[in-house]
């Protein structure tokens, strides 16, 4: 087993004292097993290992329309598909700047701020293997292994490696 978190890091001396360290976990453990189910004849084998990690949520700033931006951007809509589209974004909770929008021969100032923005950061595996090998006779050997592997992750969002199984004779 091998863990790693916030806890064990060392600070540094120019850190506030009165903060915690940053967000950083990462766990492994694993094992495996194996051996013989009938004595020269039957072998069994399996491994299996998790892997999570988790930090601290990344983060940045954009430049977003206050809810009166979005108000007059949706009034300058020309279409549904564009308000629904602008229904979808957050607003700026307040104003820092305008920028001018042109429709037609019409220039309207569009109020805008800072919005800050973050999203988690996180990966999970699970990965194991099974193997048996028997043994049917003087030239007749017969086993197969089943390998799997899945991972789930902030940047790909579940994405699993494929399965492989492979059948000796």
């Amino acid at each position: 087993m091998y863990n790693i978190n916030r806890n064990y890091l060392a600070r540094s001396n120019l850190a506030d004292p009165g903060n915690p360290n940053p967000r950083f976990d990462y766990n492994r453990v694993g094992g495996d097993m194996g051996g013989p189910i009938l004595y020269n004849r039957w072998f069994a084998f399996g491994a299996f290992e998790y892997q999570t990690q988790g930090r601290e949520a990344l983060g940045s700033t954009a430049t977003l329309p206050t809810a009166n931006g979005l108000q007059a951007l949706k009034s300058l809509a020309v279409n549904d598909a564009v308000r629904s589209i602008l229904a979808q974004f957050p607003a700026a909770p307040t104003q820092s700047t305008t920028t001018p929008v042109t429709v037609g021969n019409t220039t309207t100032q569009i109020p805008l701020g800072q919005v800050s923005l973050s999203a988690p950061d996180y990966v999970t595996q699970y990965d194991y293997l099974i193997d048996s090998d028997f043994n049917a006779g003087k030239h007749s050997l017969r086993g197969g292994i089943h390998l799997y592997a899945a991972s789930s992750s902030s940047s790909t969002a579940g994405a699993a490696a494929p399965v492989f199984r492979l059948q000796c004779q």
